[in-house]
């Protein structure tokens, strides 16, 4: 390459300055064009919104008067078909003559209490009897539980529903204090109770309520006496075995037990990381009153050992693990408790430090047989122990969708994504039914929604989360009135569109609903971009208003994006979430569904915007048509389904949860 002149050099440096010249005013020149531009948008926009407005509060205004007329209609036929299946049962309650209360009256629930109380004579002996009133507390609390779950599907957790939980609580403490009274009774005659062998034992159950005791005073004289095997509850499938020495030589008193609930007061749950599933089981070691002396036929008590009330001793006495206090309890589970490890954790309550600790159980050598429903433990601890599950299993969802049943026609299908499975709960006018995970004692199990879900939760899945939940999780709450009506509204279209869960909806503020819904009828357009390619092969090509239009559509996308601050991030996430297969979006906020047009608004700024042709509507069936006109607008979803999905919405609470 030549050398340059002086000459040369200063032309080229005259030419670089006059094109940055003109670079820089073609900028300055498109920088005020574009601000132009926006200041136009801008105005467009506020007549757009000013036009939007009044058009709204017209068509608002009409769409009110059919709300209320719809709403009225519908109230009206749900109240006659729930009047007639309530005088169907109470029919049948009138010909089942059941001496148990109506949970419904609480005069009768007050009345069957305090009967309760007195219903068992304090120095009574006759266990069965104990256990028999024992499980009918739980009948009655079974009641009561169905009548819970009435409330908490209608979201309504006030003081009723406080009542029917203090009553179930009563009923628990009576049941504790009948089984306590008991077991002094026995502690305190256990002497003239005992076999050649000095050993009495004794055990029964009902269903979900077992109780076995077994109280030795050894025989110092006959050191065979000390070997005493396994101790097997065999009528409440409970077994102790390998008995550590230290309980074999000295005077020992063992109670073991199974509830199916657990006596910790509401607050020790409240901010717990873990929750108890299937009752407490109670290992306990009692305090047994000295051997009595027989002089001549006499008894002879020393008075200040004779026990007065029922007390417990320390296992181990110093609490400290010394590994050679160790003994093995083989426990047969309740078959509906759901446990998907063999490895469950294993806890017991600490009341004065008021949390969950699991020292005490030997977790390696502690297992779960699926098969026999068994759990081995070995522990070196006596308390009452429980199997538990973190508090957030099985919610937050990682997604959630509710489609119309393809396996039962008129039902509709909830699956709820969790941690460990997919929950899939059927809805249908009758009630919900478990489809998965499967658990044999709830197949073909038709209930209502919150009598099921309030079962499960027993069994150890919880699809219950409350608003101390979502602070748990760390969730955004909905407003409450927007959380319930939005239920309302995705029940209306339920079987006639299919609703899934919105990736946006948790961050768009308590004010805010974003759902995905599409036509159940769906079928995916295929190759469609091979079809325009093909047009475009053929020689077709666009008029100029189809260009022209295309390209003042990209303009104001483009200026909007200016406009609202959108990031490249921002325009890359909705290009993603944007009309796969079909799904489109709608939102609900200051009382109205829009169906928004993923162009035209922007989560960061919290913008929303009909899409092209559509308007805002109060309820969702009118947004949802306009977007998929196909849809027959005479479509209406049967009164008792759209009532049980908008009450099972209430209580898996999805909007807040996921």
């Amino acid at each position: 390459m030549p050398k340059l002149t002086k000459k040369q050099k200063a032309e080229l440096a005259a030419q670089k300055a006059e094109e940055l010249r003109l670079a820089k005013e073609a900028e300055i020149k498109r920088l005020e064009d574009q601000r132009v531009k926006i200041l136009a948008l801008k105005k467009v926009l506020v007549e757009e919104k000013a036009t939007r407005q009044a058009e709204e509060a017209a068509r608002f205004k009409d769409e009110a008067v059919k709300q209320q007329e719809v709403q009225k209609e519908f109230s009206a036929k749900l109240l006659s078909v729930e009047q007639s299946i309530k005088a169907d049962n109470d029919w049948e309650s009138y010909l089942d003559c059941s001496e148990l209360p109506d949970p419904e009256n609480l005069s009768d629930l007050n009345s069957f209490v305090t009967m309760q109380k007195e219903e068992v004579d304090p120095e009574s002996m006759d266990l069965d009897h104990v256990i028999r009133t024992c499980h009918q507390n739980e009948r009655v609390v079974d009641r009561i539980q169905a009548s819970m779950g009435k409330l908490m599907e209608e979201a309504n957790l006030g003081p009723r529903l406080h009542k029917l939980k203090n009553t179930s609580r009563d009923l628990h403490d009576i049941s504790v204090k009948m089984i306590d009274r008991i077991t002094l009774t026995m502690v305190r005659n256990g002497e003239d109770l005992t076999d050649k062998n000095g050993i009495f034992q004794t055990d029964a159950g009902i269903g979900k309520i077992r109780f076995g005791a077994w109280i030795r005073y050894p025989d110092e004289k006959k050191q065979k006496n000390s070997d005493v095997g396994d101790i097997e509850f065999e009528n409440i499938g409970i077994i102790i075995s390998k008995i550590p020495m230290g309980l074999r030589i000295e005077r020992t008193g063992i109670r073991v037990m199974h509830l199916n609930f657990d006596c910790l007061p509401p607050a020790a749950l409240k901010n717990q990381a873990y929750v108890p599933i299937g009752g407490m089981f109670y290992i306990q070691r009692l305090a047994i009153p000295e051997e009595a002396d027989r002089p001549r036929g006499w008894v002879r008590r020393n008075l200040d050992t004779i026990t007065k009330d029922l007390n417990f001793l320390k296992y181990p006495k110093n609490g400290k693990d010394s590994g050679m206090l160790d003994l093995y309890v083989t426990i047969k589970l309740p078959d509906d408790l759901f446990i998907d490890t063999d490895k469950p954790k294993i806890g017991w309550y600490d009341h004065v430090a008021k949390e969950w600790k699991f020292d005490g159980i030997r977790e390696k050598e502690s297992v779960y047989h699926s098969e026999s429903k068994c759990l081995t433990m070995k522990i070196w601890r006596m308390e009452p122990f429980a199997i538990v599950n973190p508090r957030a299993l099985d919610f937050p969802y990682k997604t959630w969708s509710l489609t119309q049943s393809a396996e039962e026609k008129g039902s509709v299908d909830l699956v709820l994504s969790g941690s460990r499975f997919e929950a899939k709960l059927r809805v249908s006018a009758q009630g919900v039914t478990l489809i998965s995970p499967k658990i044999a004692q709830f197949e073909n199990v038709v209930a209502s929604p919150g009598n099921l879900l309030l079962k499960l939760q027993e069994c150890g899945i919880n699809l219950l989360p409350t608003d101390d939940d979502a602070d748990f999780c760390r969730k955004p709450l909905k407003l409450k009135e927007l959380e319930t009506k939005a239920h309302a509204e995705l029940a209306s279209v339920a079987g006639l569109m299919n609703l899934r869960a919105s990736k946006y909806n948790g961050s768009q503020g308590e004010g805010t609903v974003l759902v995905k819904i599409r036509e159940v009828g769906y079928r995916p357009k295929l190759n469609v971009k091979l079809e325009a390619a093909a047009g475009e092969d053929e020689g077709e090509e666009k008029s100029a208003e189809e260009i022209a239009k295309e390209k003042s559509v990209a303009e104001r996308k483009e200026l909007m994006a200016i406009l609202t601050g959108e990031t490249p991030e921002d325009k890359k996430l909705k290009e993603i979430d944007d009309d796969i297969e079909g799904w489109k979006t709608v939102c609900s906020t200051q009382g109205k569904w829009i169906a928004i047009d993923a162009n035209r608004f922007n989560l960061r700024n919290k913008i929303y915007e009909p899409a092209e042709g559509c308007m805002s509507h109060l309820m969702l069936k009118d947004a949802a048509l306009e977007v998929f006109p196909n849809t027959k607008d005479e479509s209406e979803v049967p009164v008792l389904l759209q009532k049980n999905v908008e009450r099972l919405l209430n209580l898996v609470r999805v909007l807040v949860f996921h």
